[in-house]
């Protein structure tokens, strides 16, 4: 259930796609410098702090509604020290629909 759009916790939220956002996010072209930083350090070396992933995850999430799973499908294809339960699963908290211990 970790992949469904309402995580494990089966929240549902108001999540949008939009790709012309989705694609600034990945280059690091969204206008906000901290991010767009942090974005183009992870797509340049494959890495990036832990602090950074959650700036970068906040931001697609909480400012731009986008469906916290295109975040964590984009972090499994960049990150060099990805792991699939880490990343799912802090992605899946950010959004609010981990499960609740």
């Amino acid at each position: 259930s970790i992949f469904f759009l309402g995580g494990p916790a089966g929240r549902k939220r108001p999540w949008r796609r939009d790709a012309e956002a989705e694609i600034r996010w990945k280059l690091g072209r969204t206008g906000v410098p901290l991010v767009d930083a942090l974005m183009r350090e992870l797509r340049l070396t494959g890495y990036m702090a832990n602090r950074g992933r959650h700036i970068v995850a906040s931001y697609l999430i909480h400012y731009l509604g986008i469906d916290w799973r295109v975040g964590a499908d984009w972090f499994e294809r960049c990150l060099l020290d990805h792991d699939v339960c880490s990343n799912y699963g802090e992605w899946a908290s950010t959004a609010g629909v981990a499960a609740a211990p």
